[in-house]
């Protein structure tokens, strides 16, 4: 009890900084958010997901992808790799501890840090290693108690890729043999998306470096294509008006700013303190926006 009060404490004195947004996407679910004329509806239960900054280099460099112009939502986006947490991430069994190299600290500790229970915690790391894979061809997994990271760069892999993102076979099947590498990922922020947007997700931010001799691709029939970018270009791109990016996107590129290299931005989200970023929708005399108390 004492140390869950002095924790809490602790998390209560995190900086946070107050940012507006503006609403971009999320346009037409505020104009009815606010229409008197009808019920609002019954918010709907996030979706919990998680989202990898893939980082490299020196100066740093982070991967990214532009969402597919098709997509329903978001389209032509810059994002990181991530998505939903899928049912079968949520399979601890199909994910034994002898198979997951537990982050940091320890798996206890890993949920401390995302804020939820163990099961939970394990399944949105399943996921971010998941979603590496199949939207950047990177695999964070290893020989039994080798620290070297397998080679996928084979036709074998790269038919692996196809059948995880074609949900044909679920990615511990495919990474089945191989030990997991919770160890290599950090998590960095946490953001849920407001009660008036009907796709709402709980999403984890997590911190990885590219593994020595990997490569990273975007081939997923969600994107339109991939690219390191530093994170200030990008920044300055979004400013001009020439990429689209989402607020938790803007603010993680923000933070990676302030990092010289990779391995300083994987040492700075070891050392970082966040809590939920939960935007909230305001109107102004210019239409409504997202306000939001950010970890920067």
């Amino acid at each position: 009890g004492r140390d869950h009060g002095r924790r809490r404490r602790l998390m209560s004195d995190i900086p946070r900084q107050p940012r507006d947004f503006p609403i971009g996407p999320f346009a037409k679910a505020a104009e009815r958010w606010f229409d008197d004329t009808q019920p609002r509806p019954e918010p709907t239960v996030p979706a919990q997901a998680a989202t990898v900054l893939l980082v490299r280099g020196e100066p740093v460099e982070v991967f990214m992808i532009e969402r597919a112009a098709t997509m329903d939502f978001a389209p032509s986006t810059w994002v990181f790799p991530g998505g939903r947490v899928d049912p079968a991430d949520l399979g601890v069994d199909d994910a034994p501890a002898h198979r997951l190299r537990s982050p940091a600290g320890g798996e206890q500790a890993w949920a401390d840090r995302l804020g939820v229970g163990h099961d939970e915690a394990l399944s949105v790391l399943v996921c971010a290693l998941r979603e590496l894979f199949e939207e950047a061809g990177v695999l964070l997994a290893s020989e039994g108690d080798g620290d070297a990271i397998v080679d996928v760069a084979t036709d074998e892999w790269r038919a692996r890729r196809t059948q995880v993102e074609a949900h044909e076979v679920s990615f511990t099947e495919a990474a089945a043999g191989l030990t997991l590498r919770g160890d290599l990922v950090e998590a960095v922020d946490r953001w849920i998306t407001p009660a008036f947007e009907s796709r709402r997700f709980d999403t984890w931010f997590l911190t990885a470096l590219l593994p020595d001799g990997a490569t990273a691709d975007a081939v997923s029939r969600e994107s339109q294509r991939g690219q390191w970018v530093r994170p200030e270009a990008m920044l300055a791109e979004a400013e001009a008006g020439r990429a689209r990016l989402l607020p938790p996107t803007r603010t993680a590129l923000e933070r990676l700013s302030r990092a010289s290299s990779a391995t300083e931005a994987l040492e700075q989200a070891r050392g970082f303190h966040f809590l939920p970023t939960r935007p909230e929708l305001l109107k102004g005399p210019d239409g409504p926006y997202l306000h939001a108390e950010v970890n920067l």
